[in-house]
């Protein structure tokens, strides 16, 4: 149990930081307008791509290491969700990677207890 806990905790900051680009780190929220976008015209709805990339790499890595297709999209929402709260300044870092940690914890209970 402690086992998972730890592979999920070191797979979050793999996914969270290690492949999180800097583009997709400004890019996921609804407020950044990249210089390039302003003279394309690009549309505004870009911030939900990144988003939902960023937050489908995480799935990814905790569907790899639990290999439950159903944890993994709770974490794909849980994270949309928590990341999308960050961006529009409702939590802070510290929040977020604990709330993120909570998720963690969540997913072992709901593995290996229900």
């Amino acid at each position: 149990m402690i086992e998972l806990l730890f592979k999920l905790i070191i797979g979050h900051f793999v996914s969270d930081y290690t492949l999180q680009s800097g583009d997709m780190a400004r890019g996921k929220s609804r407020h950044y307008q990249p210089s390039f976008a302003k003279s394309a015209k690009l549309p505004s709805t870009m911030w939900v791509y990144w988003l939902t990339s960023h937050a489908m790499t995480n799935a990814g890595i905790v569907w790899l290491i639990t290999d439950n297709m159903l944890v993994a999209f709770l974490e794909l929402v849980l994270h949309w969700i928590i990341d999308f709260l960050k961006t529009e300044g409702r939590t802070n870092l510290h929040a977020d990677q604990m709330l993120h940690l909570i998720c963690k914890i969540l997913y072992v209970v709901l593995i290996y207890f229900i």
